[in-house]
């Protein structure tokens, strides 16, 4: 169940004692949302701009969550949005006045690079297409900066597999593809180097999460995200992990 707890916000706690295997969640595969649901004329444009990789793929991942927030905001995502998704801590939202304690720092010049290069493209691309797509709909570089940091913060990275999950899951499935995904109520799992959840994987027509220990009832479940040095972890999710302030900084 979802809860808040005082050191981390908000979070996933568990209603009762779990083995080592247990499925804890299941998401059905037509729920998740891919760079390859974006719509094709929003597509093109991206594809007009000098993007390639995971760069290319968080850009349309990003305009294909903003599509579903303004163009079908009673749509599954839009409603989930406006509940579920308020502006992320990605050093992209941060105020001025935060940006300007990173300025001597890696950190902050890249978050700087990272916001040009992200309005040349909305200048460019993005605005432009949008316009076309939905003329009487006003789309904001700010909404798009949430979308992106969104992605950034909450995408969850996948190994496909060689056959299409069913479900309608096939709108976003490419065979043997790293593909990041965004999965609602999965993403409100916070980090842990001490996590009792294996990694998300496809079983059949869902995305199924398990325990790989054993969790008492009332515990918070965790996930963890990496091996993610302070500075990432600052930059893309606003905190810095007490038990990396011994082996490293910002």
């Amino acid at each position: 169940e979802l809860a808040h707890f005082d050191d981390t916000g908000r979070g996933m706690r568990a209603k009762r004692s779990l083995d080592a295997g247990d499925a804890i969640l299941a998401v059905p595969a037509k729920l998740l949302l891919a760079a390859p649901c974006l719509e094709r004329s929003l597509r093109d444009a991206v594809g007009r701009a000098s993007l390639s990789g995971s760069a290319l793929q968080d850009v349309e991942l990003a305009l294909a969550l903003l599509a579903e927030v303004v163009l079908r905001p009673q749509g599954a995502w839009g409603e989930y949005a406006v509940a579920h998704l308020p502006r992320p801590p990605h050093a992209l939202l941060w105020a001025p006045s935060q940006l300007a304690r990173l300025r001597h720092t890696s950190t902050g010049a890249e978050v700087e690079a990272a916001r040009e290069e992200l309005l040349e493209l909305w200048r460019a691309h993005v605005r432009p297409a949008f316009k076309e797509v939905a003329p009487e709909t006003k789309v904001s570089f700010r909404q798009f900066l949430w979308a992106f940091s969104i992605v950034e913060s909450r995408g969850l990275s996948i190994q496909t597999p060689s056959t299409p999950p069913g479900g309608h899951g096939d709108s976003w499935w490419r065979s043997g593809a790293r593909e990041t995904l965004l999965c609602p109520v999965l993403d409100m799992l916070n980090h842990s180097v001490y996590s009792q959840l294996g990694w998300p994987r496809l079983e059949g027509d869902a995305l199924v999460l398990r325990t790989i220990a054993p969790v008492a009832a009332g515990s918070q479940l965790f996930l963890y995200y990496g091996p993610l040095p302070s500075a990432h972890t600052l930059q893309y999710y606003g905190f810095v992990e007490q038990s990396m302030l011994a082996h490293d900084v910002v």
